[in-house]
């Protein structure tokens, strides 16, 4: 059988034509011959055998085709299938956030002309008194002026009348008539029109329609599952930068809340709530009643810090450093909470023994809304397992990781499963 090198013919050197190229330079990745080697032009390189190049390069070829035939390209025709799915999703959510859109539009149009008509209607019925007390008034000065005629008449037969007894008799009534009667006072509203300082109306609309940052544009960018980014694709994203590093003294840290940027409240394996600076000084120690540590922590809009412990079955807040029970359970143990939006809680809830698991909302101490059964009346959540976490997205939708079932359940805010992922 012909040998691998039998079977390769090398080529002739293109600088020295006599000579045939049985080395390949690894820097300039070139054939070369012996002549070649000793020139300045290939000084300091290194060189390897034209055919044990060769069949390297062979097995780099057949490698490179292995991997572009069985994993780059189909990641490619995955993105492919993708792309009219994804062009589908952008105009249903599009058709969707127009509707919504003019479903706001109008709403305001129709608050709008609800409060011109109740001005309308203020005007209209003020003017009906007016014009009530207007018509008053004309009936009595029109009984007075008559009243007053027959007293110019009265006083002109006087003059001329020969009856003295009549005239001793005259007693003036000037003093009475005097008395002008009181007259309506009429208030007229005014109405200006003028350009309406609607910014603050535009800044509120623009709050609700959730337009993606630069940031997570570029994260949506078409990457299937596995693609390494260009140099390109990584030039635009985000770099995390570390901003401080703080020891707090727990064995084990299980929680961390940030109630501004710069304070964080913490938790761990102790009965006490450290809140730390940027800076890793404590600014603030809660301990907790029941003198077990936390499952959770959270902070609310407001400021304050809830938590809640499975120990004595209750979910509590810290007012001004006071300790203050939110909500006392009875048969339930909280586990993880999260504040939303709105201000509500959102609270894990496990049964005592364990058998049910449950999300409920909280309006301060008043329960809202719980989610725990399906349509068919199964439950949602794998039970009596502590390991979950719960937050809401910007949909207001909630989204619990079910370490036990080992999935995320999304559930809708009015408590319908919208997907498990």
């Amino acid at each position: 059988m012909m040998s691998v090198k039998q079977s390769i013919s090398t080529p002739g050197c293109s600088n020295h034509q006599a000579n045939q190229c049985e080395l390949h330079c690894e820097q300039c990745n070139i054939p070369v011959c012996t002549l070649c080697v000793s020139s300045k032009k290939h000084r300091h390189h290194d060189f390897v055998d034209f055919v044990k190049n060769y069949e390297t390069k062979q097995e780099d070829i057949r490698r490179d085709l292995l991997e572009v035939e069985n994993s780059i390209y189909p990641r490619y025709q995955n993105v492919a299938s993708r792309i009219p799915i994804q062009r589908v999703d952008v105009r249903e959510n599009s058709k969707k956030l127009a509707a919504a859109l003019k479903k706001q539009g109008e709403a305001l149009h129709k608050e709008v002309d609800f409060l011109i008509q109740s001005m309308q209607f203020e005007l209209d019925e003020r003017n009906a008194q007016y014009l009530v007390a207007i018509d008053i008034e004309e009936d009595k000065n029109s009984n007075q002026i008559k009243e007053i005629c027959r007293v110019i008449q009265n006083l002109k037969n006087l003059l001329e009348t020969s009856d003295v007894s009549l005239v001793s008799k005259y007693k003036s009534r000037n003093e009475e008539l005097r008395k002008m009667p009181a007259k309506v006072r009429i208030s007229f509203p005014s109405f200006q029109p003028q350009t309406i300082k609607i910014e603050a109306l535009l800044e509120q609309l623009r709050s609700l329609f959730l337009v993606p940052t630069e940031t997570e544009k570029k994260s949506n960018c078409l990457h299937s599952p596995g693609n390494e980014l260009s140099p390109e694709e990584k030039s635009l994203l985000d770099v995390p930068q570390l901003i401080t590093d703080i020891d707090t003294d727990f064995k084990y840290l299980y929680n961390v809340s940030c109630l501004s940027d710069d304070e964080i409240w913490t938790s761990g394996n102790a009965n006490i709530m450290k809140l730390y600076n940027l800076h890793g000084e404590i600014v603030q120690l809660i301990r907790t009643k029941s003198g077990y540590w936390p499952e959770d922590i959270a902070v609310t809009l407001g400021g304050d810090l809830v938590y809640t412990d499975s120990y004595d079955r209750s979910i509590n807040i810290v007012k001004e450093s006071q300790v203050q029970p939110l909500i006392i359970l009875q048969g339930w143990k909280p586990a993880r909470v999260y504040c939303t939006s709105s201000g509500d809680l959102l609270v894990i809830l496990c049964s005592d023994n364990d058998k049910q698991t449950k999300i409920v909302r909280y309006s301060g101490s008043t329960e809202k809304q719980c989610v725990q059964w399906d349509d068919d009346g199964q439950p949602l959540f794998k039970s009596g397992n502590y390991i979950k976490d719960l937050t809401e997205n910007r949909n207001l939708d909630i989204c619990v990781a079910d370490n036990r079932a080992g999935a995320v359940v999304v559930v809708s805010a009015a408590g319908k499963v919208i997907d498990e992922l």
